[in-house]
């Protein structure tokens, strides 16, 4: 895999109803989320 992720991120969800989840994702400091794929739409 040409990224890998380095440390896992704390998820926490802050709101969800039955259109939309808003989860805070916490990285530590240098860490990279590597090579993945979002089951949903998404913003930020």
């Amino acid at each position: 895999m040409p990224f890998e992720s380095t440390i896992a991120a704390v998820p926490t969800v802050l709101a969800e109803n039955d259109r939309s989840k808003i989860t805070r994702w916490d990285f530590a400091p240098g860490a990279t989320t590597g090579w993945h794929e979002h089951e949903m739409d998404y913003a930020w």
